[in-house]
């Protein structure tokens, strides 16, 4: 971080020409950046080192354009919408397409799109009739490879006597932000933003099931696409769990009574921690009997995002979790437990062992015991197998 804002600050102070912005060297500093946003967490003096790398990366990719991998990382919610049409031929080609023209790792286990989407079967609805009021925004991955996570968190709102809504919207627009796609995150933005102030309007608070799309919602669309609509959504939108923590501690979500006898690594990730909200998932899983969670505590993951797809950062990105994936090897520990997609994918990939969000766990033991709240036989052998 200190680098980062060493190199900026040289060049508009004229230390640096301006040129060098857009030098290889740059570029190599770009990639290396995870888009964590640790740097403004950690800054003692509170420079939003990531704000000005944003800026940075924009002017970069604005002079020098976009390298094909980017741009195919970059629209990983345009083609998962296009692919759910045809999705066995798409999961047929994906390995091979994605690693020739996208530059995925050849050892990248990439996830199956569905072609039961969430929002196919959920965009436009509104269940249950309690006075709070939930708008789900789900992102693409639960959109399309894990529908089954949205079914489990409505099942466990209505439970609380909530009302679900789920607003039409597009991804969240990060995986386009970090790969120099800032014109389609402001489309993407511009889209969300019109149906979830809408739905702030009528008292709805925004409640996203990953943390990316929570930070981007609360920070990034108040900085891309400033408004009325962003300051609206920003100021009305909450994590998953910390909402899920707020409902039990007003006495709405009953603690279980069945032990779920198993031990988890919990694994904070990078975009909960910038979210500065003191880990509620850990608490809520602290309510299910039986269950002993060890909270891993070892920084980073290193996907990233999509960083850790790149066959250029695949070493890199493995070295830098290799702590994490050292503990959930750990013989007492069953399954890892974090709340962003993307770090269960890297903590399945380097350590082989099971890892579900924690509204898996909480749904199994808060509604059905036999894990009945999955929706294929599959997923169902996969829940009793915790």
């Amino acid at each position: 971080p200190r680098a980062k804002a060493n190199f900026l600050r040289h060049i508009i102070s004229g230390q640096l020409p301006l040129d060098t912005l857009y030098s290889p060297q740059a570029k190599y500093m770009l990639e290396l950046c995870l888009n964590c946003k640790s740097c403004a967490v950690d800054c003692p003096s509170q420079v939003n080192i990531p704000r000005l790398w944003d800026e940075a990366r924009a002017r970069y990719h604005a002079i020098k354009g976009r390298s094909g991998q980017e741009k195919a990382l970059g629209s990983v919610d345009s083609l998962a919408r296009i692919g759910a049409h045809c999705a066995p031929l798409w999961n047929a080609l994906t390995p091979w397409l994605g690693k020739l023209a996208a530059g995925i790792h050849p050892k990248r286990k990439l996830p199956r799109l569905r072609g039961d989407t969430f929002l196919s079967r959920y965009a436009g609805k509104k269940m249950g009739r309690g006075e709070t009021k939930a708008a789900l925004f789900v992102d693409s991955y639960i959109n399309y490879y894990a529908p089954e996570l949205g079914d489990a968190f409505i099942r466990l709102l209505l439970s609380g006597d909530i009302t679900v809504y789920v607003p039409e919207q597009v991804g969240c627009g990060m995986p386009q932000l970090s790969n120099g796609g800032l014109k389609e995150a402001r489309e993407m933005a511009r889209f969300n933003l019109r149906k979830l102030a809408s739905a702030v309007e009528e008292g709805y608070r925004i409640i996203p099931l990953e943390p990316t799309a929570t930070l981007c919602l609360r920070d990034e669309y108040r900085h891309i696409l400033p408004g009325r609509e962003a300051s609206a959504v920003s100021e009305n939108v909450q994590d998953a769990s910390q909402f899920l923590l707020s409902l039990y501690e007003q006495g709405r979500l009953a603690a279980s009574s069945e032990p779920l006898k198993l031990t988890v690594g919990y694994h904070t990730p990078c975009h909960m921690r910038a979210l500065n909200i003191e880990k509620p998932a850990l608490r809520l899983l602290g309510l299910i009997p039986g269950l002993k969670v060890v909270d891993l505590d070892e920084g980073c993951c290193g996907m990233a995002g999509t960083f850790g797809l790149k066959r250029k950062w695949y070493p890199t990105s493995m070295t830098i979790g290799e702590g994490l994936f050292n503990r959930l090897r750990e013989p007492d520990i069953s399954i890892g437990v974090s709340d962003c997609s993307s770090c269960r994918m890297q903590m399945e990939h380097g350590s082989y062992k099971e890892t579900v969000h924690p509204i898996h766990l909480l749904a199994r033991a808060l509604i059905d015991q036999n894990g009945s709240f999955f929706t294929s036989s599959n997923q169902r052998k996969k829940a009793h197998s915790f």
